[in-house]
């Protein structure tokens, strides 16, 4: 039991000293992970945005020409062509 302590006594001695140095180093390396783990969540939020907008882009061109050819099979159907140019 003697040696156990005695080996615990060492390693405080050996491992307190370098304590403040270890935690500096790991907040340091911590602060960069956690930075470049920002700047991919941000720009996968950005591309995502883009793809959303692109799809009600999509969505919104789809509707108007299906608008547009709806109409004009409403005047084709009471209007010649002839008539519409």
């Amino acid at each position: 039991m003697s040696a156990v302590m005695r080996s615990l006594s060492v390693l405080q001695e050996v491992f307190v000293p370098h304590v403040a140095s270890i935690i500096t180093q790991l907040t340091q390396k911590l602060m960069l992970v956690s930075k470049v783990s920002l700047i991919i969540i941000v720009t996968l939020i950005l591309y995502c945005w883009e793809m959303y907008n692109e799809y009600v882009v999509q969505l919104k061109l789809q509707f108007l020409v299906s608008n547009l050819m709806f109409r004009y099979k409403i005047l084709g159907s009471t209007v010649t062509q002839g008539q519409l140019s």
